[in-house]
C-alpha cells in the first residue's frame, strides 16, 4: 500500500514538474496572466522567462536589450522595462539610439539631416538581430541584412554621383572604422 500511495506521489510531482516547465514557456497570453497574478508562482515564472535575457541585456548584448525591453513590456513589468531603455539609452549603440528614437514614435524616413543619415547608416552597419515576437528571426534577420547592404550601397551610389550629403555620410561612416 505504501508503495502504492509512492508511486503516486511520485508520478503527481512528475506531471507537476511538467505543467511548471509548459507554463515557464506558453506564450498563451491568457494563462500568462492568470499566472502572473497568482502570488510567489507568478514571480517565479517571469524570473524563469526574463533572467536570460536579462543577463545578456546587462551584458552589453542590443539585441537582448530590446528582447527584455519587449518582453517586460507584454509581461508588465516595469522595473526590466524601464532597465531595458536605461541599458539601450547607455549601450553607445547606434541601432539602440534609432530604436529609442523609434519607440518614441519618430519616423526615420522623415528625418532628412547628413548627421541622422550617418546615425542610420551606422546603424544598419552594426545590423542587429531584429527581435520577434514570433517567426523565423534567421529569415528576419537574413531580410534585415539584405535590405541593410541594399541601402548602404544606394548611399554610396548617390555619393558617387555627387550628392554631398551622402558624400559626408559615407565619409564618416568609414572613418569610424579606422
Amino acid at each position: 500500500m505504501k508503495l502504492k500511495f509512492l508511486l503516486v506521489f511520485f508520478f503527481l510531482l512528475l506531471e507537476m514538474g511538467y505543467m511548471a516547465v509548459m507554463v515557464v514557456k506558453t506564450d498563451n497570453p491568457v494563462v500568462l496572466e492568470k499566472v502572473f497574478q497568482t502570488p510567489i508562482l507568478g514571480e517565479w515564472v517571469y524570473e524563469r522567462r526574463i533572467s536570460e535575457i536579462r543577463s545578456k541585456a546587462q551584458a552589453g548584448d542590443v539585441h537582448e536589450m530590446m528582447a527584455l525591453y519587449f518582453e517586460a513590456d507584454a509581461l508588465g513589468n516595469d522595473t526590466d522595462n524601464d532597465l531595458a531603455l536605461k541599458l539601450l539609452w547607455n549601450s553607445g549603440s547606434a541601432a539602440a539610439q534609432v530604436f529609442l528614437f523609434e519607440e518614441a514614435g519618430g519616423e526615420v524616413e522623415k528625418i532628412q539631416t547628413k548627421e541622422f543619415m550617418l546615425l542610420v547608416a551606422r546603424a544598419m552597419r552594426e545590423n542587429v538581430r531584429p527581435y520577434l515576437l514570433k517567426g523565423d528571426i534567421n529569415q528576419a534577420y537574413t531580410q534585415q541584412s539584405r535590405r541593410y547592404a541594399v541601402a548602404i550601397k544606394e548611399l554610396e551610389e548617390r555619393a558617387a554621383k555627387g550628392d554631398e550629403d551622402a558624400r559626408w555620410v559615407i565619409r564618416n561612416l568609414y572613418s569610424d572604422e579606422s
